[in-house]
């Protein structure tokens, strides 16, 4: 872990990922992913999921991340 934050401190923007809601109605996807774009970060899209897919499937958002911090290894 200390060394995976070393990379992650002296990297000149930190990784990241944004998630895309395919059906959220406050921050539609075409914008999640031109956000994505602009800061040169991944994106993953829950397809089928609102604005509060963290509560209604929690499973993805965390299959999600595990799949984002095993690509920084």
């Amino acid at each position: 872990m200390r060394a995976l934050g070393d990379r992650v401190a002296s990297a000149d923007r930190p990784p990241g990922f944004i998630v895309i809601a395919s059906e959220d109605d406050f921050v539609p996807a075409p914008l999640a992913e031109e956000t994505a774009a602009r800061l040169g970060v991944g994106a993953v899209t829950l397809e089928g999921q609102g604005h509060w897919w963290m509560i209604s499937e929690p499973a993805l958002a965390a299959d999600a991340l595990v799949d984002f911090w095993a690509g920084l290894t």
